[in-house]
């Protein structure tokens, strides 16, 4: 996860960065990421959330400071028990996120995905949004 958001960082940054000056904010990027919180898949948000948290929070107070904000969404359903599950409702979380709770200040929007049997049905999804998905 830690090497996405790396590879990330390193072709967003070098696009966006203009002189302060000339910048009138920063670029604001929305990262999105769904799984399970049961630990009983590798996939889970309860080992790849702090990853990514920790990540995010080094980009926003390292070197970009002032030129890319970056937040963190995650996507789940508690009452899913089993991590194969997620398959059935990740479109529909999904729809919610880009409908309903989508940021309107990001200029950005990236979905990054632990990989997993849901990632088919996000793909067909972001592919008709036009929005940048990363799976590993």
């Amino acid at each position: 996860m830690f090497l996405n958001l790396v590879i990330l960082s390193t072709i967003l940054v070098p696009i966006c960065l203009v002189p302060l000056e000339a910048q009138q904010s920063p670029l604001q990027v929305e990262l999105i990421s769904i799984g399970p919180v049961s630990p009983l898949s590798t996939t889970s948000l309860v080992y790849i959330a702090p990853a990514m948290e920790t990540t995010v929070e080094e980009l926003n107070n390292g070197p970009y400071t002032g030129h890319v904000k970056f937040s963190l969404k995650f996507l789940y359903n508690r009452s899913l028990s089993n991590g194969n599950d997620v398959q059935y409702y990740s479109d529909q979380m999904m729809a919610n996120w880009y409908y309903m709770d989508r940021s309107k200040t990001a200029n950005v929007s990236i979905i990054i995905l632990p990989g997993g049997p849901e990632d088919i049905y996000i793909n067909r999804l972001a592919a008709n949004w036009n929005v940048l998905l990363l799976t590993w």
